[in-house]
C-alpha cells in the first residue's frame, strides 16, 4: 500500500480506504 496521504493524520483510515486495502490484498496476496 502507498502512504500517499490515505490515512488520516490520527493513522485511521477511511472506510473506503478500508475497503480498498481489502480489495488490494485480495487481488495481490503476495504484497500482504
Amino acid at each position: 500500500p502507498k502512504s500517499n496521504g490515505k490515512y488520516r493524520k490520527l493513522g485511521i483510515p477511511t472506510v473506503a480506504d478500508r475497503i480498498a486495502q481489502q480489495v488490494l490484498m485480495l487481488r495481490n496476496p503476495d504484497l500482504e
